[in-house]
């Protein structure tokens, strides 16, 4: 299965965990942060996993404009 693991980190906390996670997934995995990945190739990939700082609840913005952009949630 193919895997894509967006994130978006501040610090490079979220991304030291979210390329953890992608180390530990057998098959084909891609990590990108969430200002390059591309939400017209999510349609390639058999899951998604995504991981963002939280502030006042809410995912950084960089993650929220790659959310809004996914086309099957709009």
């Amino acid at each position: 299965m193919k895997v894509l693991i967006v994130y978006d980190s501040v610090y490079g906390n979220t991304e030291k965990i979210a390329r953890s996670i992608g180390n530990v997934i057998a098959g084909d995995v891609k990590i990108v942060s969430a200002g390059e990945a591309v939400p017209s190739e999510l349609e390639s990939f058999g899951l998604l996993i995504m991981g963002s700082p939280t502030y006042g609840g809410r995912p950084t913005q960089t993650m929220q404009n790659f959310i809004d952009n996914i086309p099957c949630l709009k």
